[in-house]
């Protein structure tokens, strides 16, 4: 079925799980995502089918948690982490879909922690986890993998969902 309107996908308890427009079957304006609570767990912006804008999320009480800003599809911007409790993580700019310049790490009372410095995407400095072991950015890119893995599961789920009624 050609898409050319809003599509809306729904839960349990007939609950909105997933507003989509589509302009000539290609994703168009601004897609949401919503808990099972009803509170909105995403945004993003298409123009022609493409990211274009900051994509937000947020967690289930609503907070804002991620901020990522897209140019026809890829990565620029300055780019924000936050803490449950909506207080700055990290932040640190993209370009080209690459990290590059100052990224800086808070604590969760806001004091800085750490700058990191990226040039096309590879930190200058390489980084203890929590365990000691040291890392470059592969760490962060499995975390970020697996985030949208857990995402594009989610979003078929929903419309397998939607599928069967």
């Amino acid at each position: 079925q050609k898409k050319d309107s809003t599509w809306i996908y729904f839960g349990e308890n007939d609950s909105i799980k997933s507003i989509e427009i589509y302009k000539n079957t290609v994703p168009d304006k601004t897609w949401k995502v919503f808990y099972e609570n009803g509170k909105l767990a995403e945004e993003t912006t298409y123009v022609n089918g493409k990211k274009e804008g900051v994509h937000k999320e947020y967690n289930e009480d609503g907070v804002l948690i991620f901020e990522m800003p897209y140019k026809n599809n890829i990565a620029e911007g300055i780019a924000k982490l936050y803490y449950r409790d909506g207080k700055l993580r990290s932040s640190g700019m993209y370009h080209n879909g690459l990290r590059e310049g100052v990224w800086t790490k808070y604590d969760a009372d806001g004091n800085k922690q750490k700058e990191l410095h990226y040039k096309n995407g590879v930190s200058e400095e390489k980084e203890a986890d929590e365990e000691g072991k040291v890392r470059g950015d592969e760490g962060l890119m499995v975390r970020i993998a697996a985030k949208y893995w857990k995402l594009i599961c989610r979003v078929q789920e929903i419309h397998r969902q939607k599928e069967a009624r």
